[in-house]
């Protein structure tokens, strides 16, 4: 009996010295909404910028070149940022490169041809992908240790949210005032980021410029697959790749989907931004206390569930349920899974293993599109969520056999 309340006051105890620890500091609340804002540019210019190729007369396969570029900017930035980091040092990276960013955001407006078009989306890639990982990293390493899975919570609510509110932002907006007011929505959310991580101190998490000669993590060969990700990482984070493949179908083509079936799909972001701002808070505290099975197990499968509902009966209700499913799928477990990659990756490659993750984010945010654009010229839009859902259960026996029967 003595020891139950033993227990039970060593347990409270812990549960008071974890609770100071402050989540929320001025620097972290900087680098969240940057992390935002920045995602805001993304997802906005990503619905968008296809119907505003068009009117350069770009034909079909060529909106999608200038929507897809940018991707591929993004992930060679992604896969050199974690060694710019190291020679650069955490702050005159964000600084740089959030900058180059904002400026990338102008160069729409000098964008009077295709061809420049195509440009200024490549390189508007390139400097988000370094702008993204070195904030994420800055982010990661500013929340408490033992509050990590409700930190990292809040720090991946502002890309998840991002997915909601940059496309109804932009749609509004290119409805409204064109072409060009959809570049001075993402100009203004580029200045924030700059302007936010200039104002961050994170001087405290910052290990600066590391010369060559002391990097003892940098293999010998910096080309090598090892000085652009951390392989303990990427198990666990082509989780995400599968499961990003799956919400792509809601994301690339639920508003044609919802022509096709007579439905006004519009509201299914708006209804994922209300479930993720109500889910993501519990999911974090959740998975600290509980363990990071009692989340992403039912997160896969609700995912899973809710895209397939669309394939078997289109309908109000199963709109609600898809952005339900995606909101405790992708939206939840994209801080859950890479809280896990940082869990797996040695303190001194943590940027190597943030950028990991995100490179598996990407590239299913790419391949998605493509490989369920092409299920459905073959069988249609019912075929093609029914093919979204089973991969992202796939998901699920993986998760397991990298991680989940590993957690105690």
């Amino acid at each position: 009996m003595s020891q139950g309340f033993s227990y039970i006051y060593a347990q409270k105890e812990h549960d008071a010295i974890t609770m100071k620890e402050r989540i929320f500091t001025k620097d972290f609340t900087l680098v969240v909404v940057a992390n935002f804002a920045i995602a805001v540019v993304m997802y906005g210019l990503q619905t968008t910028i296809a119907e505003y190729a068009a009117s350069y007369g770009a034909t079909s396969l060529l909106a999608g070149v200038v929507t897809g570029i940018y991707t591929l900017g993004g992930l060679a930035t992604r896969l050199a940022s974690s060694g710019w980091m190291k020679k650069l040092g955490w702050r005159k990276m964000a600084l740089v490169f959030t900058s180059l960013h904002f400026i990338a955001c102008l160069l729409y407006f000098a964008a009077v041809n295709l061809p420049l078009l195509i440009l200024v989306r490549f390189l508007h890639g390139l400097t988000f992908g370094a702008s993204a990982s070195v904030m994420l990293t800055i982010g990661m390493s500013l929340v408490p240790k033992s509050r990590y899975g409700e930190g990292s919570g809040y720090l991946l609510m502002g890309p998840a949210l991002a997915m909601a509110v940059g496309p109804y932002l932009s749609g509004y907006v290119m409805d409204n005032y064109g072409g060009t007011g959809g570049f001075l929505l993402s100009s203004a959310a580029g200045l924030l980021t700059a302007v936010c991580m200039g104002l961050a101190d994170f001087s405290s998490v910052d290990p600066g410029a590391l010369p060559a000669d002391l990097d003892k993590s940098r293999p010998a060969k910096s080309l090598s697959l090892d000085y652009m990700i951390e392989p303990r990482a990427l198990p666990v984070s082509l989780c995400i790749f599968l499961l990003v493949i799956g919400y792509s179908g809601i994301v690339s083509f639920i508003r044609a989907f919802g022509t096709e079936s007579g439905l006004n799909t519009s509201f299914i972001f708006l209804m994922y931004a209300v479930f993720l701002l109500t889910l993501r808070p519990i999911a974090g505290r959740l998975q600290d206390r509980k363990g990071d099975n009692s989340v992403i197990y039912p997160g896969i499968a609700l995912q899973a569930v809710g895209i397939g509902l669309l394939a078997v009966k289109p309908c109000m209700v199963t709109l609600i349920a898809a952005a339900f499913g995606a909101a405790m799928g992708f939206g939840n477990l994209s801080a859950c899974i890479q809280a896990i990659a940082v869990k797996m990756t040695p303190d001194n490659r943590r940027s190597y293993g943030v950028t990991t993750f995100w490179i598996c984010c990407d590239g299913g945010m790419g391949v998605g599109p493509m490989i369920l654009g092409a299920v459905v010229s073959a069988g249609g839009y019912r075929m093609m969520y029914l093919t979204a859902a089973l991969i992202s259960l796939a998901a699920l026996p993986l998760y397991h056999m990298v991680w989940g029967r590993k957690v105690k």
